[in-house]
Protein backbone atom coordinates (compact mmCIF):
# COMPACT_ATOMS: atom_id res chain seq x y z
CA UNK A 1 0.00 0.00 0.00
CA UNK A 2 1.40 3.71 -1.35
CA UNK A 3 1.94 5.99 1.89
CA UNK A 4 -0.40 8.58 2.19
CA UNK A 5 1.01 11.59 0.86
CA UNK A 6 -1.36 13.91 2.22
CA UNK A 7 -0.75 13.26 5.70
CA UNK A 8 3.02 12.76 4.98
CA UNK A 9 2.32 16.15 4.02
CA UNK A 10 0.55 17.69 6.78
CA UNK A 11 3.69 16.10 9.03
CA UNK A 12 6.74 17.62 7.04
CA UNK A 13 4.85 21.21 7.56
CA UNK A 14 4.23 20.64 11.40
CA UNK A 15 7.59 19.12 12.10
CA UNK A 16 8.74 22.44 10.35
CA UNK A 17 7.47 24.26 13.19
CA UNK A 18 8.59 22.17 15.97
CA UNK A 19 11.83 23.53 17.86
CA UNK A 20 15.16 21.90 17.15
CA UNK A 21 15.57 21.62 20.98
CA UNK A 22 12.47 19.27 21.51
CA UNK A 23 13.46 17.08 19.04
CA UNK A 24 15.14 13.44 19.30
CA UNK A 25 14.68 10.19 17.66
CA UNK A 26 15.41 8.02 21.13
CA UNK A 27 14.35 9.41 24.31
CA UNK A 28 10.87 10.30 25.73
CA UNK A 29 10.53 14.42 26.44
CA UNK A 30 8.73 15.11 29.20
CA UNK A 31 8.00 18.44 31.09
CA UNK A 32 9.76 17.05 33.97
CA UNK A 33 12.57 15.02 32.54
CA UNK A 34 14.39 13.14 29.90
CA UNK A 35 13.90 9.56 29.82
CA UNK A 36 15.31 6.53 27.58
CA UNK A 37 11.96 4.78 25.93
CA UNK A 38 11.14 3.19 23.22
CA UNK A 39 8.96 4.55 20.54
CA UNK A 40 6.57 6.11 23.01
CA UNK A 41 8.14 8.97 22.06
CA UNK A 42 6.84 12.32 22.37
CA UNK A 43 9.70 13.42 20.95
CA UNK A 44 10.86 12.05 17.63
CA UNK A 45 8.80 12.35 14.53
CA UNK A 46 6.03 10.04 15.27
CA UNK A 47 5.88 11.93 19.06
CA UNK A 48 5.54 15.48 17.35
CA UNK A 49 3.11 14.35 14.40
CA UNK A 50 0.93 13.13 16.48
CA UNK A 51 -0.74 16.10 17.63
CA UNK A 52 -2.30 15.96 13.94
CA UNK A 53 -4.66 13.41 14.83
CA UNK A 54 -8.29 14.70 15.76
CA UNK A 55 -9.76 11.63 17.22
CA UNK A 56 -6.46 10.86 20.31
CA UNK A 57 -9.39 8.81 21.98
CA UNK A 58 -8.94 5.91 19.68
CA UNK A 59 -5.15 5.35 20.46
CA UNK A 60 -5.31 5.82 23.82
CA UNK A 61 -4.84 2.63 26.46
CA UNK A 62 -4.61 2.09 29.77
CA UNK A 63 -1.30 0.79 31.37
CA UNK A 64 -1.82 -2.51 33.92
CA UNK A 65 0.00 0.75 36.44
CA UNK A 66 -3.59 2.26 35.29
CA UNK A 67 -1.42 5.08 33.81
CA UNK A 68 -2.67 6.59 30.29
CA UNK A 69 -0.64 6.29 27.26
CA UNK A 70 -0.83 7.27 23.38
CA UNK A 71 -0.28 4.15 20.89
CA UNK A 72 2.21 5.63 18.84
CA UNK A 73 2.74 2.92 16.56
CA UNK A 74 -0.93 2.31 15.49
CA UNK A 75 -1.62 5.66 15.03
CA UNK A 76 1.33 5.77 12.46
CA UNK A 77 0.25 2.87 11.17
CA UNK A 78 -3.16 4.60 10.26
CA UNK A 79 -1.97 8.29 9.53
CA UNK A 80 1.06 7.36 7.45
CA UNK A 81 -0.72 4.28 5.86
CA UNK A 82 2.03 2.21 6.36
CA UNK A 83 2.83 -0.95 9.07
CA UNK A 84 5.93 -0.46 12.10
CA UNK A 85 7.75 -3.11 10.08
CA UNK A 86 8.27 -1.40 6.71
CA UNK A 87 11.36 -0.38 5.37
CA UNK A 88 9.26 2.56 4.38
CA UNK A 89 8.70 3.08 8.11
CA UNK A 90 11.95 2.53 9.65
CA UNK A 91 13.61 4.83 6.71
CA UNK A 92 11.47 7.97 7.88
CA UNK A 93 11.12 7.18 11.96
CA UNK A 94 13.91 4.70 12.79
CA UNK A 95 15.01 5.38 16.41
CA UNK A 96 18.63 4.32 14.85
CA UNK A 97 18.60 7.81 13.29
CA UNK A 98 20.65 10.70 14.56
CA UNK A 99 18.45 13.30 16.38
CA UNK A 100 18.68 15.94 13.33
CA UNK A 101 15.60 17.58 12.96
CA UNK A 102 16.62 18.94 9.26
CA UNK A 103 17.81 15.16 8.74
CA UNK A 104 13.99 13.79 9.37
CA UNK A 105 12.10 16.17 6.91
CA UNK A 106 14.39 15.44 4.48
CA UNK A 107 14.04 11.66 5.07
CA UNK A 108 10.21 12.30 5.06
CA UNK A 109 10.06 15.16 1.74
CA UNK A 110 12.62 12.06 -0.23
CA UNK A 111 9.92 9.78 0.44
CA UNK A 112 6.79 12.21 -0.75
CA UNK A 113 9.04 13.08 -4.15
CA UNK A 114 9.67 9.11 -4.87
CA UNK A 115 7.27 7.50 -3.39
CA UNK A 116 9.82 4.92 -1.74
CA UNK A 117 13.11 5.13 0.21
CA UNK A 118 16.45 4.78 -1.31
CA UNK A 119 17.56 1.39 -2.46
CA UNK A 120 20.88 1.16 -0.52
CA UNK A 121 18.16 1.67 2.23
CA UNK A 122 16.35 -1.60 0.56
CA UNK A 123 18.92 -3.58 0.60
CA UNK A 124 20.76 -3.01 3.88
CA UNK A 125 21.51 -6.02 6.20
CA UNK A 126 21.12 -4.34 9.71
CA UNK A 127 19.03 -1.07 9.57
CA UNK A 128 20.97 -0.24 12.81
CA UNK A 129 24.61 -0.22 11.37
CA UNK A 130 22.89 1.35 8.07
CA UNK A 131 20.95 4.18 10.10
CA UNK A 132 24.25 5.30 11.78
CA UNK A 133 26.50 4.63 8.38
CA UNK A 134 23.74 7.13 6.46
CA UNK A 135 23.84 9.83 9.12
CA UNK A 136 27.29 10.23 8.35
CA UNK A 137 27.02 11.15 4.43
CA UNK A 138 23.37 12.03 4.51
CA UNK A 139 22.49 11.93 0.18
CA UNK A 140 19.00 13.02 0.08
CA UNK A 141 18.33 15.41 -2.36
CA UNK A 142 14.74 16.15 -2.37
CA UNK A 143 15.04 19.58 -4.62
Amino acid sequence: MPINKENLQRAITHMKSVNKAHFTMSTFIDNKYEVFNECNSTGCTVGHCSVLEKNKEKYMSTLYTGQQTFKYADWSEDFFEITVESALWDFMFSEFWCSSKKQAIRRMKYVLKYGSCPEAFLEKEDGHDYCLKFNKRLELKTD
